[in-house]
C-alpha cells in the first residue's frame, strides 16, 4: 500500500470519489477554501468598507513572498498576472524576431504556448521549428538536436500536458545558451510537485498558472522573470502596473519596479488569497517527498498494467506527475465514460487517458482505476 503523501481529509471530495485529474482543474484543500471564505465574508463582500486602496495593493505582496520561495528567486522577480497567457501572449512582441530567426516549439505542447506565435503579431515574422514529442524518445534531446545558429528562442512546457513527457530544463537551458538562444518555460504542469528553479534554469521566464498543481483557483498566475525580461516594456500596459496605481495618472505611463509592472488591472483577489495560502500549505511538503511519491505511484501503476493492453507514453525514467495511457483495442470514449460512471476522474487528451498523480493520490486510487481499465482488454 502506497499511502497519500498529504492528509486526504483536507479534500472532502475524496471521501467518495477518485480524483486523478489535478492536471485539469485541481482540488482545493480545506485550509485554502477557508482562507478564501474568510476574505469573502470579512472583507470582499463589504466593498471598500474593509479594503482600503493600500490593502488592495498589499494583497500582491502577500502572494509574491511564497511565490518567490516556490520559484527560488527574489520577490522582485515575481510577476503576478491573471493568467499564464498574460505573459505568454506578449513574448512575440518582446523578442521582435526576424524571418531568418527561429522559434522552437513542441507541436503537441499546450496551445497557450504556440498560439501567440501563430497569430498576426510581430512574432509571426519568425520561422517556427516544430519538434515532435514521440513515444519512448527523449524530448529534451529531440529539442536540442533542432537547435542551430538560427534559433533565438525556445518556448516549452516543463511537463507536457498531454503526454507527461518531462523536459530536462537545465540541460535544455545550457544547450540553448550555447547557440545564443533564450528559453521560456511553462511550468503549469510541474510547479507545486516538481522543483522549479528560475535562476538556475538559465531561463528568461518560468510561468505557471495557479489553479492546477499549486492548489489555487482560476484567475491568478505567477512567474519568475529574469533581469533581461524585467527590462522589457509591457505590451499590455494596465493601470495596476504603475508605481502608485491609485494616483490615477492619466497623462503619464511610468511603470512600477521591477516585475510589478506586469500586473495589468484589478484581479480576482479571492484567488490571490487562495493561492498564497495554497503555496504556504504546499511548502510544508518537500519536493524530494513529492518526487519520490510520484515515482512510487508510477511504478505501481505500470506494474499493475503490465499484463493488460494498456501502456504509457513513456516508461518511468524520470518522475512526471502526468501519465498518459492508451490501449489500441479499447474505445477511449467508452473507457472514459465508464470511469466517470464509477466516480473515477481523469481526462481525455489527444486520444489518450491522462492520469494525474497528485500528493493526495494513493495506491488504492490506482487499484480502482486499473480494475476498470482491465475490463477493456
Amino acid at each position: 500500500m502506497i499511502p497519500a503523501l498529504v492528509n486526504r481529509q483536507l479534500y472532502p471530495s475524496l471521501a467518495e470519489e477518485v480524483y486523478l485529474n489535478q492536471a485539469s482543474i485541481g482540488l482545493i484543500a480545506e485550509p485554502v477554501v477557508k482562507a478564501m471564505h474568510a476574505f469573502l465574508d470579512e472583507s470582499a463582500r463589504h466593498g471598500n468598507m474593509r479594503l482600503t486602496d493600500e490593502q488592495e495593493v498589499a494583497l500582491f505582496g502577500n502572494l509574491r513572498t511564497p511565490a518567490a520561495h516556490l520559484l527560488h528567486c527574489d520577490p522582485e522577480h515575481v510577476a503576478i498576472t491573471a493568467c499564464a497567457s498574460d505573459l505568454l501572449g506578449q513574448l512575440p512582441y518582446w523578442y521582435n524576431l526576424c524571418p531568418e530567426d527561429e522559434v522552437v516549439l513542441v507541436e503537441s505542447d499546450f496551445p497557450a504556448i504556440s498560439r501567440p506565435w501563430l497569430t498576426s503579431g510581430s512574432g509571426a515574422r519568425a520561422a517556427i521549428r516544430w519538434v515532435q514529442d514521440a513515444p519512448g524518445e527523449d524530448l529534451t534531446q529531440t529539442i536540442v538536436d533542432q537547435l542551430s545558429s538560427r534559433t533565438k528562442l525556445v518556448v516549452v512546457g516543463h511537463v507536457q500536458y498531454g503526454t507527461g513527457s518531462l523536459v530536462d530544463v537545465p540541460a535544455l537551458g545550457s544547450a540553448a545558451s550555447r547557440v545564443g538562444a533564450s528559453l521560456i518555460v511553462d511550468a503549469t504542469q510541474s510547479a507545486g510537485v516538481l522543483d522549479v528553479n528560475g535562476p538556475e534554469w538559465n531561463a528568461d521566464a518560468v510561468i505557471s498558472s495557479g489553479y492546477k498543481w499549486l492548489g489555487g483557483h482560476g484567475g491568478v498566475a505567477i512567474s519568475y522573470l529574469s533581469d533581461a525580461l524585467i527590462e522589457k516594456t509591457p505590451v499590455l500596459a494596465g493601470w495596476m502596473g504603475a508605481p502608485e496605481p491609485f494616483e490615477f495618472d492619466t497623462k503619464n505611463a511610468p511603470f512600477a519596479d521591477p516585475a510589478s509592472k506586469f500586473t495589468m488591472s484589478t484581479m480576482s483577489y479571492l484567488s490571490i488569497i487562495g493561492l498564497a495560502e495554497a503555496l504556504k500549505l504546499g511548502q510544508q511538503t518537500s519536493y524530494h517527498s513529492t518526487t519520490k511519491h510520484i515515482a512510487q505511484l508510477t511504478a505501481y501503476l505500470e506494474n499493475a498494467l503490465a499484463t493488460t493492453g494498456w501502456c504509457s507514453f513513456h516508461q518511468a525514467t524520470a518522475p512526471s506527475p502526468i501519465v498518459s495511457l492508451a490501449n489500441p483495442e479499447a474505445d477511449g470514449s467508452a473507457v472514459y465514460q465508464t470511469l466517470m460512471n464509477n466516480q473515477i476522474h481523469c481526462s481525455q487528451r489527444n486520444g489518450r487517458l491522462r492520469i494525474s498523480l497528485a500528493p493526495f493520490v494513493n495506491s488504492s486510487d490506482l487499484d480502482q482505476l486499473v480494475s476498470i481499465l482491465s475490463l477493456f482488454d
